[in-house]
């Protein structure tokens, strides 16, 4: 069967079986409270940190490290609760005692003692970094080993921040260093590669462009004008083998200039002696023409010459300038006279002017065309050296923008790896970043841990439902007829009538003795968990 609880069934439950209630109660709260009691009392020394950001301003020096100072914390709260190193803390301050225990297990008891919380806090200032809060603390029995390891964990946080801040900014400038190396390998192979193409072209450089074609330019119309030369003279001697017959048959002024000096040295060897300068000047020019023109002539005036001189040469002191003067002028006519013995013959003079000048135009033409066949081979060879300039040109123009870039970047590398140096000092001074020490870890005169108010509370809370569930559960499980409410839930429609019931005085007594007893009990339970309860609150 199952009813309806009214108000008025509740409260008839409560004031029939109250003492259900209170004795369980009062005995589940005083185990519980017991059982706190015994719990062993830890201490809790803590340490508040405060980071905030650069203190120098960003534009007199940027630091390096630009990861924001919540991730950094965490790093650090990582490096500091790392297993090795919180394990480490533990044995040197005794945490462990003297038990014999795995790391694991030193692990679990430092890592549920220990605790770095990072709280990131936004400053009231807009544009400035937010400042995070760190709380570091340490819980253990002891309250001098709690705040020793305390201020060994904050202690090791402070070094882990600088020491991370200098390494983010080392390794920046040891990145920047090795890529100014690297730079600057390439730009030595780059100078190289430009050195080795110019020592291999050395006559096909771009700065010679200029001087090639202006060379170039010069030897073309130097070559026409050898053609327009070659061209005259070609002409010039067809003109003389057109004269030919006139110089076959009539004298050559050369011929007319020989007899006008005749004459003139007749008129000098009449006025002076064969020594006179005049004489002898006018004589060798006599010769000379003869030679050309007459050479009967001139071997008979030659050898009178050559014997004259012979007898000149026995006045004068061997030795003397007029001696070797003589004696050169003698050799040079008998060498003069034997060259011209060895000849095929005699030739007019107008045939001696026609072949001399055919000889000139002759000697002419083949100097001409050694010319312009010399110019040739130079233009041949500007013109190879002009071929080879655009590839060469080409290279070097690609690796001289190759060399300019890899020179602006060593500048803007060599400018960063200062930069980053001056942060790297900023760091190793301690000067990026301020660490401020808000609360140093104190030795601790309460405990912090078990929370013996909360604890009671919840005791209290669980003794009150279970001693609740043990009124309920009898009416639950056990139904029965307790009121007009459950007849009339069983019978409805029908009329019911409540009749008191009256008691006789040898039926209240048994009743009242008991419940003096369960009052009793209660009032006993209620002073012992009020006793207990005083002994574990304070």
């Amino acid at each position: 069967m199952r009813f309806n609880f009214a108000p008025q069934d509740i409260l008839r439950m409560v004031r029939q079986r109250w003492y259900w209630f209170a004795i369980p109660f009062a005995i589940l709260a005083m185990l519980g409270l017991f059982a706190i009691s015994q719990m062993p009392a830890l201490y809790k020394s803590r340490a508040l940190l405060l980071v905030e950001g650069q203190q120098i301003p960003d534009d007199i020096i940027r630091s390096t490290v630009q990861a924001e100072a919540e991730e950094r914390m965490l790093r650090v709260r990582a490096q500091v609760m790392a297993r090795d190193n919180i394990i480490r803390v533990g044995e040197r301050y005794g945490v462990f005692g003297n038990e014999r225990m795995t790391r694991t297990e030193k692990n679990r008891i430092m890592q549920d003692q220990a605790r770095i919380e990072i709280d990131r806090r936004q400053t009231g200032r807009r544009g400035q970094n937010a400042s995070v809060m760190a709380e570091i603390s340490f819980m253990d029995a002891n309250p001098a080993l709690a705040q020793r390891v305390a201020n060994e964990l904050m202690t090791q946080f402070q070094a882990t921040i600088v020491e991370i801040r200098t390494e983010q900014a080392s390794g920046t400038t040891d990145f920047l260093r090795e890529e100014e190396q690297k730079v600057r390998r390439n730009l030595a192979q780059i100078t190289d590669d430009i050195a080795q193409i110019k020592a291999q072209n050395p006559n096909a450089l771009p700065d010679n462009r200029g001087l090639y074609q202006s060379t170039y330019q010069r030897l073309l119309i130097e070559r026409d004008r050898i053609e327009s030369q070659i061209s005259d003279t070609q002409t010039q001697i067809g003109v003389l083998q057109l004269q030919k017959p006139v110089f076959e048959s009539a004298g050559s002024p050369e011929e007319q200039d020989l007899r006008a000096k005749k004459r003139l040295l007749a008129q000098l060897r009449r006025q002076y002696q064969e020594t006179y300068p005049d004489v002898i000047a006018l004589k060798e020019e006599v010769l000379d023409l003869e030679r050309d023109l007459d050479p009967s002539a001139f071997r008979e005036d030659a050898r009178e010459e050559i014997a004259l001189l012979g007898r000149q040469l026995e006045d004068e002191d061997e030795g003397s300038a007029d001696y070797d003067r003589i004696a050169a002028r003698r050799s040079e006519l008998q060498e003069q006279v034997r060259t011209l013995s060895a000849t095929n013959g005699p030739v007019t003079a107008s045939e001696a002017s026609y072949q001399g000048q055919m000889m000139t135009l002759t000697s002419r033409i083949e100097g001409l065309t050694q010319a312009r066949a010399d110019i040739d081979r130079q233009v041949e060879d500007l013109e190879s050296r002009i071929g080879k300039l655009p590839e060469v040109e080409t290279r070097l123009f690609t690796l001289e923008q190759e060399r300019e870039r890899l020179s602006r970047d060593l500048a803007g590398i060599q400018a960063k790896r200062q930069e980053a140096m001056r942060s790297e000092s900023i760091e190793q001074q301690q000067k990026g970043e301020r660490v401020l020490v808000l609360e140093q870890p104190i030795l601790p005169d309460e405990p912090s841990s078990p929370d013996k108010p909360k604890l009671a509370l919840a005791v209290f809370a669980f003794a009150g439902a279970l001693a609740g569930a043990l009124v309920l559960i009898p009416e639950v499980l056990f139904a029965k007829v307790q009121s007009k409410s459950h007849l009339e839930d069983m019978m409805p429609g029908t009329p019911v009538i409540e009749v008191p019931r009256f008691q006789t005085a040898d039926e209240r007594t048994p009743k009242r003795i008991a419940m003096a007893s369960l009052t009793a009990a209660t009032v006993v339970l209620g002073v012992a968990l009020s006793w207990t309860a005083y002994q574990t609150l304070t």
